[in-house]
């Protein structure tokens, strides 16, 4: 029985410290929008539920809400045959605690498949976003 009162006693103080240290990077909620374009002020110029190989690209835009620290960014495109088919890697800073991330994948009607897409997106090595989106 001691321990047992000893082992539940040291899961507790670690669990405690774990927390007080831990950093949260990513503050939700975020939102991804799905376009296959942006403004001249970098913004989504539509939010759609599909995308179609005639819109000739898709985009993945996210707005964060995330620490003003130093992050890195990795977004993988896989298609409808779950083959990864784009990887895009990058580091930021935000001024403040927001910040708005994208990438895009030019359609190759020779090579890609419709069907359901797969996006993961990773902020400093954690995957935040694992979402399948159909492009016809």
């Amino acid at each position: 029985m001691k321990y047992i009162r000893i082992t539940f006693f040291l899961f507790v103080i670690f669990t405690f410290i774990g927390c007080v240290t831990t950093k949260k990077i990513v503050i939700e909620p975020y939102r991804i929008i799905y376009t296959t374009g942006l403004d001249s002020t970098n913004r989504p110029i539509n939010d759609l539920k599909q995308v179609s190989f005639a819109d000739e690209r898709v985009y993945i835009f996210v707005y964060w809400n995330i620490s003003a620290d130093k992050h890195s960014y990795l977004c993988k495109i896989y298609d409808s045959e779950d083959r990864e088919v784009f990887r895009n890697i990058m580091e930021f800073t935000p001024p403040q605690n927001s910040w708005n991330t994208w990438t895009w994948y030019n359609f190759n009607t020779n090579i890609d498949q419709p069907g359901l897409w797969r996006f993961e997106i990773y902020i400093d090595g954690v995957k935040y976003i694992d979402e399948l989106f159909p492009i016809s």
